[in-house]
Parts: structure tokens; C-alpha cells; sequence
């Protein structure tokens, strides 16, 4: 058989660029090693098997915070193309327990710039009383994005 596009790799990027391919391409072909069913017998694996991941919107640049907000914004799509349930925004924490690093710093700039909601935490107390059920370094800060995250 001929085909008029290979992709080389079944796993995140790969499976994506087949299905959108699969819409404009019938003879499309997708190599690569399937999902181990037995992990600790692997020879070959993925960066993630499991279905675990943690979305932050906010990147480390305006390019990322796009990219991030434009897969998130898919995600009700996905899930009804596929028929399979696959993210629920729970919101996402964020600390650095040395303080505020450049992402820190950043962060609230990009949020408003984008429409993000997240809350700030600049200390250890600040966070203590947000998240009583934690335990902290003293010099830590961080933030908390809002769901879809």
C-alpha cells in the first residue's frame, strides 16, 4: 500500500497529528510501539503512562500562555469527538519553596493579560492561611490558577 503521509510515533504529538491528518488524508499510516500493558517489562516508554497530568495556563512566555489556553479551551471538543472523559479542572498550585522566581513574578502580569483567574501568594503566611491543611518552608510562594487548570 501507498501512503501519502507516515507519522512516526504513537503517543501524544503523533496520535494528534493523526487524527487531525485522518480528517483530509485517507491513506495515512501511524508507526511506533504501542502502550506497554506490563510498565516494569517495557523497553521502550513514553514520558507518562498513566492518565495523571497537571495543566497550569499561565507559561513561561505569551506564546505558551496562548498555546496553553487554546488546548484547554479544546478540551470539551476532545472529549466529545473521542467519547472519552479526560480532564477535569480542578485548579492548579503553584509554589516555589525559595520564594518568588521569575515565573512568580511574571504570573500576575501574564493573568491579567490573558484573562486567567489565579490568586498570589507572596509568603508563607500568606499561604498558610489559604492552605491551612499544608505545611510550607518559610520562604515559599506560589499562586493558584482557577479551573480549567
Amino acid at each position: 500500500m501507498i501512503f501519502d503521509t507516515i507519522i512516526i510515533g504513537k503517543g501524544l504529538i503523533g496520535s494528534a497529528t493523526a487524527k487531525h491528518l485522518s480528517l483530509f488524508e485517507k491513506n495515512l499510516a501511524i508507526i511506533g510501539p504501542d502502550e506497554p500493558s506490563d510498565p516494569e517489562q517495557a523497553l521502550v516508554f513514553a514520558s507518562h503512562y498513566d492518565s495523571g497530568r497537571v495543566q497550569r495556563l499561565i507559561g513561561h512566555n505569551d506564546a505558551m500562555t496562548r498555546l496553553n489556553l487554546l488546548s484547554a479551551n479544546h478540551y470539551p471538543w476532545l472529549e466529545e469527538e473521542s467519547g472519552i472523559k479526560f480532564h477535569t479542572g480542578v485548579g492548579c498550585l503553584y509554589v516555589n519553596p525559595a520564594g518568588p522566581d521569575d515565573y512568580l513574578k511574571e504570573a500576575p502580569a501574564k493573568a491579567k493579560q490573558f484573562g486567567i483567574k489565579a490568586s498570589f501568594y507572596n509568603s508563607n503566611t500568606e499561604l498558610a492561611k489559604a492552605f491551612p491543611e499544608f505545611r510550607f518552608p518559610t520562604t515559599s510562594a506560589g499562586m493558584l490558577e482557577s479551573s480549567p487548570s
